[in-house]
């Protein structure tokens, strides 16, 4: 692709130096970090502990915030440089494999609808009443329940489960090990012990989600699990019954989304963190690594910590933390001063 291509379709600024030869005409071939980019890659930066290597790169072009007197390489501006490279790996390393049609391996029910340029590999199984999308791929072992609706051209994962009357919209992707409408944690507590409440819900993902391996999104109880479009759910992440997850949201790693909590757009939860059973999290709100969202939290900004708090109290606070031993010292020394000051008063002459 050549330079000048890659800038209209990331909606970038070209600028290119006198110095430098070929300009918008220059073959780019990939994308590579700016201390390892060749010639024929382009690079990008975004963070300050890089840029002392924007002068020696050997990059193509590099995707900047901002223009750079200092840079001898092409500049492809952008107002969001990180966005930029996204796209720009989409560009050059994300191929759709071609189809395939249907493996003789693998097990179709009766009565599914498959649209067309589907894929299904061998030792996928497929129940009764599924109905898959246009350029829908379903890679080995993966299992599609009885009546799920799986939108255009998702991609289902090996050893991936979508549990019955599941609804997966356009460009999702599950990873696999994922399990999708698996049943919601109901039991009722008794006498005679614990009575399972029945999970009788479903679950709905909107368009281009995309669940990361081994996470799981539990149907709902009587209403549904809900992910909305554009949200991107990492590794290991539990998403209990009847959960409401707005647009674009991210959830980290290890992250557990409790009972009938509700998220609003562009919500980012970072690693190790949790949200409590019933909580309301507003739009744009991000929780730190291991945050305990422990009641409604619907002011957007930065909270940290169990419970979690404003990020600029949290820190604040660890502040403080760190200065209690010296003060417990100073209290004791204080303690033994006083001490021995009334006892020194109380002794005779």
């Amino acid at each position: 692709m050549k330079l000048i291509d890659l800038a209209r379709a990331l909606d970038a600024e070209l600028l290119v130096p006198d110095s430098a030869s070929g300009g918008g005409d220059v073959e780019v071939e990939g994308v590579a970090p700016i201390q390892d980019a060749i010639a024929g890659q382009i690079t990008f930066l975004t963070s300050g502990q890089y840029a002392r290597f924007l002068a020696d790169t050997k990059a193509s072009a590099v995707i900047l915030g901002a223009r750079s007197d200092d840079c001898r390489i092409p500049q492809l501006l952008h107002e969001n440089p990180y966005w930029a490279y996204a796209k720009a790996t989409q560009l050059f390393y994300v191929p759709r494999p071609l189809p395939t049609g249907v493996s003789d391996r693998a097990f179709v029910s009766d009565g599914v609808q498959l649209g067309a340029e589907v894929t299904i590999h061998g030792l996928a199984y497929i129940d009764e009443g599924a109905r898959l999308g246009d350029r829908v791929v379903v890679y080995p072992g993966a299992y599609v329940g009885r009546d799920v609706v799986i939108g255009d051209d998702t991609v289902l994962h090996a050893n991936c489960v979508v549990e019955a009357d599941s609804e997966l919209g356009r460009q999702v992707i599950v990873h696999a090990g994922a399990v999708i409408g698996g049943d919601g944690f109901g039991f009722a507590p008794g006498r005679e012990g614990l009575a399972k409440i029945v999970q009788s819900g479903r679950v709905s993902i909107g368009d281009d989600v995309e669940v990361g391996p081994n996470s799981t999104v539990d149907r709902g109880a009587l209403a549904d699990t809900v992910i909305g479009r554009g949200t991107k759910i990492d590794s290991q992440v539990q998403i209990a019954h009847n959960v409401t997850i707005g647009e674009d949201c991210m959830l980290c790693g290890m992250t557990a989304i409790a009972g009938s909590a509700k998220l609003g757009n562009r919500v980012l939860i970072a690693g190790h963190s949790a949200v409590n059973n019933n909580c309301e999290i507003g739009d744009n709100v991000q929780a730190g690594g291991m945050t305990g969202l422990t009641k409604h939290t619907r002011e957007a900004g930065q909270y940290l910590g169990v419970p979690a708090m404003p990020a600029s109290d949290w820190r604040k606070e660890q502040v403080r933390l760190r200065r209690l031993p010296k003060l417990e010292r100073r209290v004791r020394e204080l303690e033994t001063a006083l001490q021995e000051l009334l006892a020194n008063e109380e002794s005779p002459d």
